[in-house]
Order: C-alpha cells, then sequence, then structure tokens
C-alpha cells in the first residue's frame, strides 16, 4: 500500500547497478560516468566505460550536459530536498529513501555558509591533484595538505547536516518515520590511508543511525546494531509485524532483540 521512490547521488546506487528494483518512482541524480538513468544517461554511462574518468569524458560530458539542456544550477541538495517533500505530500503512504554523496572525496565546503572550517576551497585542478595524491600516496603528503582535506570534511559535513535540518523542517514529524544513517565512515590518514579502503577500523565501520518515530521516546541505545537490521526495524515502525527477521542481527541469540529494543 505504500507508494515507493529511490532519490540517489551515487552511481553504485544507481539504476545502472539494479537499484531501481522494486521502487515506483526513481530519480538518478549521480553525474559520474557509471549513474545512468533512462535512454539518454545510459548512453553517457557507456561512453563514460570506454572513456574512463580523465580528461576525455570530462569533455564528452560537457558536451553531453550542454545537449540536453541540464541546469547545472540546481545542488544535488535541493533536488534532494524538492522530491522527497513532493513525494510526502501525496495521498497515499510513501517510503521515500534518498542517498547523498556530498560527504564524500572530494569533499566541497559549505556554499550557503559564512563560517568554515576551511578557509578556502582550494583551486580545482590543484584540488583534483591533491585528491589523486591522497588516495595514491597519503604518506607523502603534508600536514597541512592532510589538515585541509580534514577540514573540507569537516565542511561537507555541516553542509549536509544542515540541509537535512531544512528537510526535517518541511515534513510532517507527527506522522513520519525518519532513519539516518551512512553506508561507511571515512578513513583520514589515521590508519595511513584516505577515504574507505576495505579496512575494518572504526572510522569505516562506526556509522550514525538515529531514528525518529512518533509516539517514541528519545533514547540512546547501547546495543550493537547492523545496518542490516534497517529494513526490519522500519518495518515494525510502520506496522508491519516481522518477528524473526532474518534482516535482524544475526549474532543475537533472540533475533528480535535490537529491533524491539530500538522500535519500543
Amino acid at each position: 500500500g505504500y507508494h515507493t521512490a529511490s532519490v540517489t547521488s551515487n552511481a553504485w546506487v544507481s539504476p545502472t547497478y539494479d537499484y531501481d528494483r522494486g521502487f515506483d518512482s526513481v530519480y538518478a541524480l549521480g553525474r559520474g560516468p557509471r549513474s545512468a538513468t533512462g535512454p539518454w544517461d545510459r548512453v553517457r554511462h557507456t561512453i563514460g566505460d570506454v572513456l574512463g574518468d580523465g580528461v576525455l569524458f570530462d569533455l564528452a560530458k560537457r558536451g553531453y550536459d550542454r545537449l540536453r539542456n541540464t541546469d547545472e544550477t540546481v545542488s544535488t541538495e535541493d533536488r534532494i530536498h524538492d522530491i522527497v517533500v513532493d513525494h510526502t505530500e501525496r495521498n497515499e503512504p510513501t517510503f521515500t529513501w534518498a542517498h547523498y554523496m556530498t560527504v564524500h572525496a572530494p569533499y566541497e565546503s559549505d556554499p550557503d555558509s559564512g563560517v568554515r572550517f576551511a578557509e578556502e576551497q582550494p583551486d580545482e585542478e590543484a584540488y583534483r591533484d591533491l585528491i589523486d595524491r591522497a588516495r595514491r600516496s597519503p604518506e607523502a603528503l603534508s600536514q597541512s595538505e592532510r589538515t585541509l582535506l580534514s577540514n573540507l570534511y569537516d565542511d561537507s559535513i555541516r553542509h549536509v547536516d544542515r540541509r537535512i535540518d531544512d528537510l526535517l523542517s518541511a515534513v510532517d514529524l507527527e506522522e513520519t518515520v525518519v532513519c539516518i544513517t551512512a553506508d561507511h565512515g571515512e578513513g583520514l590518514f589515521e590508519h595511513g590511508y584516505f577515504e574507505h579502503p576495505p579496512e575494518l577500523h572504526q572510522q569505516l565501520l562506526h556509522v550514525p543511525l538515529v531514528v525518529l518515530s512518533p509516539g517514541v521516546e528519545p533514547r540512546r541505545v547501547t546495543d550493537t546494531v547492523g545496518l542490516e537490521s534497517v529494513p526490519a526495524l522500519l518495518g515494525r515502525l510502520a506496522g508491519f509485524d516481522a518477528p524473526g527477521s532474518p534482516l535482524c542481527p544475526p549474532w543475537n541469540e533472540d533475533s528480535d532483540t535490537v529491533c524491539s529494543a530500538v522500535a519500543h
């Protein structure tokens, strides 16, 4: 009975990789070569795979965007905001999944905030070079370069945090269950690497999980909760009975323990 929608700006969770399955409405906002929604974007996806992510692809993408009259002035956060709010105003019950990509390298400082952790956004070419060096040889970066990347990361967090606050102010929280989480954390040189390689450090594994639900008193849950418990948890909060769901953490003797703890 729910109308479902996905709003993604990450190529890896786009229709290219079947993340449109099960959704009534799909909005893929990604700008990368592997993000696609509709036939024209799939053409761009194919060109991107052939040319790679270098200068040739950048030139081809600019030509594509000009041909398609893409509006570069509307930010991804603005589009997510408008789509989610429009979707919640439908007459039937709705479920909306929105995936921000802003808190992800290359980080950008908050364009709307006068207070920033980083003194300035670096020149585009120099910044691209810095990101490449951080990925390839993080140990070679100076302390000031590491600090700059860390500050820009904090700025991007501040930006998304403010935009999520705007979104929560625009929906009826008396009628809405909200779940805020992340797919991974970020390594900022603590263990000798930058971004999120396949490692198992807390910087990558320990992500926020915030749940707001009408009638549920705010509190902190100290049990270990994995992201695989989120679908069953949201189902429980929406009124669906899902006892013994395999989506709850398998390491609990009672698989309902964590879902029940968070939901009730």
